[in-house]
C-alpha cells in the first residue's frame, strides 16, 4: 500500500500540530533566555555613575530604576526605597 504526503498528514495531523507547537515554544524561549538583563547595583553607585557623567538617562517606575550607560547602552537596574524622592 502506498501513502502520499496528503494521506500522511490527513492520518497525523493532531501529531504534527503539537510537533509545531512544540517547535515554535523552543524557538521563543531560547530567544527570551539570551536577551541580556541588567545588572542589579546599589542606589549609591548610581549616584556615583550620575556625578562622574557615565549615565545617558534614567528611567523611574515606581521604586524601580532602569539606568542607561553611555559605554555601548548598558543597562543596569536599581531600587530606591519608598519614601526617598531623587
Amino acid at each position: 500500500m502506498k501513502l502520499n504526503i496528503g494521506q500522511i498528514i490527513k492520518k497525523n495531523w493532531l501529531l504534527i500540530l503539537i510537533i509545531l507547537i512544540i517547535g515554535a515554544s523552543l524557538a521563543y524561549s531560547e530567544r527570551g533566555a539570551s536577551a541580556p538583563k541588567a545588572d542589579k547595583i546599589d542606589i549609591s553607585k548610581v549616584y556615583e555613575q550620575v556625578a562622574k557623567g557615565e549615565v545617558d538617562h534614567i528611567v523611574i517606575t515606581g521604586n524601580k530604576l532602569e539606568i542607561f550607560l553611555k559605554n555601548g547602552g548598558n543597562k543596569e537596574e536599581a531600587y530606591k526605597e519608598s519614601d526617598v524622592s531623587l
